[in-house]
């Protein structure tokens, strides 16, 4: 299986190495560092690690073995059936690294463009509903045919690549067979199909795709940073994850200011010229941290709402700051008047 992570040199591996005892303090250490190391066959080399006690458990190997049980299934099939397991997976904040295993829960965005999903859904009403649009029952057929669960080792190479013929792009193939895309995945294979069978590479790439140059290449299209996280999400994450937003150039790396700067006067003047608590955040995160740390974040609610019908928005308590900063700009935080 081919992971989303930062790519180390053998140099900086080692390194890494140099600084653990065995290999379960590296994983905890640099997760990255590890599988890198392990992939490459460097990590057989490192004979000053000591012997890991057979009672440490939810190393990387035992969680990846588990999860791999739940390939092409919902995350939430994990957190219930194995649930100390995922949590030991949370706490290690390695829960990134598996999320193409599994298909989209009903609670999450894009659940109802899976047709697994929809099928299930359809299973509740009477036959006779079904047969109502054509298209449906057409929708029906291909689904019965390539997304049901199937038995362990069922997908086998070939009919891996005879399943990926059926779609244009990898977004679909993962979302409408999502235990033959995790197959591919873990088999290495995918970037192969991907190429063979001329899947267009969409929001949804396989792990590992964005790496620094491609990351750098994508946030040019984007004016700021919080342009980059809601155009790109997937580069955004990986260039969040791996350190490399402020490398990607003028446009995406935030402006500094001097020590002192972020008084409640300049950050009311920042929250106010943005449009969403994630604008201000991504935009301005000193300035965010400075509220956040004062407790004063809820004093700009009613701006962040975008339109929406805020609830009892005039009944909120501004913060210390916020009511003495009221006290000398009575025009402020007009929405509360």
């Amino acid at each position: 299986m081919k992971y989303d992570i930062k790519q180390y040199t053998k140099d900086e591996c080692y390194s890494i190495a140099k600084q653990c005892d065995n290999y379960f303090q590296m994983q905890l250490n640099d997760i990255s560092a590890y599988i890198t190391a392990r992939e490459n066959g460097w990590i057989k080399t490192y004979d000053w690690f000591t012997e890991v006690k057979t009672t440490m458990k939810y190393d990387f190997e035992s969680i990846e073995n588990e999860v791999i049980k739940y390939s092409g299934r919902m995350k939430k099939d994990f957190k219930n059936e194995s649930p100390r397991i995922y949590k030991a997976t949370i706490d290690r904040k390695w829960m990134f690294l598996f999320e193409s295993y599994f298909v989209p829960s009903y609670s999450e965005k894009g659940y109802w463009n899976n047709k697994q999903s929809a099928y299930k859904e359809t299973l509740q009403y009477e036959p006779k509903k079904l047969t109502e649009n054509n298209k449906i029952n057409k929708e029906m057929e291909f689904t019965e045919q390539s997304n049901l669960r199937h038995p362990n080792n069922y997908w086998t190479r070939d009919k891996v690549e005879a399943e990926a013929k059926l779609y244009k792009t990898l977004k679909e193939f993962h979302d409408h067979s999502g235990s033959a895309y995790a197959a591919a995945a873990r088999g290495g294979y995918l970037d192969k199909l991907a190429d063979k069978y001329n899947l267009v590479r969409s929001d949804k790439m396989p792990a590992g795709y964005w790496t620094f140059e491609k990351c750098k290449e994508e946030a040019k299209k984007y004016k700021s940073r919080n342009d980059f996280c809601i155009g790109s999400s997937g580069a955004y994450d990986a260039a969040s994850r791996n350190g490399w937003l402020d490398m990607l150039g003028d446009n995406i790396k935030l402006k500094t200011y001097p020590a002192g700067y972020w008084t409640y006067e300049h950050c009311y003047e920042a929250a106010m010229s943005c449009q969403t608590k994630n604008e201000f955040r991504n935009t301005y995160q000193t300035a965010y941290t400075v509220l956040k740390k004062s407790k004063a974040l809820s004093d700009f609610e009613g701006h962040w709402v975008g339109g929406r019908p805020a609830k009892n928005i005039r009944e909120i308590e501004l913060s210390p700051e916020g009511k003495k900063y009221k006290e000398t700009h009575p025009d402020s935080f007009p929405w509360m008047s």
